[in-house]
C-alpha cells in the first residue's frame, strides 16, 4: 500500500496521523499518505469513527455501505473512493483515494467524503487537503516492433452488428520508451497516422455506417467510429506483444505483468496523451496501473519478448 511504518515505500509521502479512539464522536478525516504520478494522484485517508457494522460491510465492497465524494471535486476529472482496511479497535477506516487531475500543475486538491448507507449519506468526513507532489519515474529506451493487421482491427470492432468488409493490410509501429513510477508502467509508441491507417485499412466504410444512423452526430463526433477502431486495433496489437511481459526485481524474482493485480478491469489501457489529438499523429500511450504501488527501489528491468530492458536504479538517480 505504501503506508507501512515497518517497510515504507519511498515514492509515497507519509503523514503522522493522530491516534484515534473509540470515544470520539465527531467524524474526522486525516491524510495518511500521498503519491502522484503524472496526472494520477493517490492518497490514503483515515476516517473515524466508522461503526463496526459499516466497516465490515465496506471491506466486502457491498453497496449497502459505500464511500462517496461530497460536493464538487475541483481540479480533477475523476475521483474514486474505496475502503482499503478497517480497524475495529479504533473504529477507523483507511480510505484509498484515486483521482485524475485536470491540471498536473496544481499544488493541492481538497477532498470531502460521505459515508453512504443504501445510497443515502449518514456521515460526512473532511475536507482533507491533499498536496500534489510528483513521484519519481524511471525510464528506458526501447525498439519494439508492433504489428497491426486486419485481424486486430476486426477484434477491436468486436461483436458489434453489421461488421463492414475491411481491407487486408499490415502496418508496423514501434514502442520507443518504457517508464515506470510508483503508480503505473507506461509505454510510448509511434505508429502510422490515423489518415495513413485509414487509407490502407478501408476504415472509411465506417463513415457510411455513421451516416446510416438515425442519430444526428454533432460535428466534433463525426468520424468517431474510425478513431475508436484505429486506437482499439493498436491496443489489441500492444496487448498481444505484452502478453508475456515480466517485471524483474533486484532480488532475482520476476512477475508476469498480466498476473499483477490491476486497479482497473483488464491489464493495459490508454494513458495520458502528450497533447490533444496526438493519437491522430500516430503517438500512442499505454498504461498498466497496479492495485498496489510499485516499490521503485526494488525494480530492476522489464522483459518484453526475448529482450530485457534495464531501468536506471532509483538510488543512482538520487545520488
Amino acid at each position: 500500500m505504501g503506508i507501512s511504518k515497518e517497510d515504507p515505500i519511498e515514492e509515497w509521502t507519509e503523514y503522522d496521523a493522530p491516534t484515534q479512539t473509540v470515544t470520539q464522536s465527531e467524524p474526522q478525516a486525516t491524510l495518511v499518505a500521498t503519491m502522484c504520478s503524472g496526472n494520477q494522484l493517490y492518497a490514503y485517508i483515515a476516517a473515524s469513527p466508522v461503526s463496526q457494522e459499516a466497516g465490515v460491510v465496506l471491506a466486502d465492497n457491498s453497496p449497502e455501505y459505500e464511500w462517496g465524494p461530497r460536493g464538487g471535486f475541483e481540479g480533477c476529472s475523476t475521483l474514486n473512493l474505496e475502503q482499503a482496511s478497517y480497524d475495529p479497535d479504533t473504529q477507523t477506516s483507511l480510505v484509498k483515494v484515486s483521482m485524475t487531475l485536470e491540471n498536473p500543475d496544481l499544488e493541492q486538491v481538497e477532498v470531502s467524503m460521505n459515508l453512504n448507507h443504501n445510497f443515502k449519506p449518514i456521515a460526512a468526513y473532511g475536507p482533507v487537503i491533499i498536496p500534489v507532489t510528483e513521484s519519481q519515474t524511471l525510464s528506458c529506451s526501447a525498439d519494439i516492433t508492433v504489428v497491426n493487421t486486419t485481424r486486430q482491427m476486426e477484434e477491436a470492432w468486436g461483436l458489434r452488428p453489421d461488421q463492414p468488409e475491411f481491407s487486408e493490410y499490415t502496418q508496423e509501429g514501434t514502442i520507443y520508451q518504457i517508464s515506470i513510477c510508483a503508480g503505473y508502467i507506461e509505454l510510448e509508441m509511434q505508429t502510422p497516422t490515423l489518415e495513413e491507417w485509414t487509407a490502407v485499412s478501408g476504415a472509411e466504410v465506417l463513415l457510411d455506417l455513421e451516416k446510416l444512423s438515425d442519430i444526428e452526430l454533432p460535428p466534433q463526433l463525426e468520424g468517431y467510429l474510425v478513431r475508436d477502431t484505429y486506437g482499439g486495433s493498436w491496443l489489441v496489437s500492444v496487448k498481444e506483444i505484452l502478453a508475456d511481459a515480466r517485471l524483474n526485481y533486484r532480488d532475482g524474482t520476476s512477475e508476469l505483468i498480466t498476473q499483477i493485480p490491476s486497479a482497473y478491469a483488464g491489464t493495459w489501457g490508454s494513458g495520458e496523451s502528450p497533447y490533444p489529438g496526438s493519437s491522430r499523429d500516430g503517438i500512442h500511450v499505454f498504461r498498466f496501473t497496479p492495485a498496489q504501488a510499485f516499490d521503485l527501489s526494488q525494480v530492476e528491468s522489464i522483459t518484453i519478448g526475448s529482450t530485457t530492458y534495464p531501468f536506471p536504479q532509483a538510488a543512482d538517480l538520487g545520488a
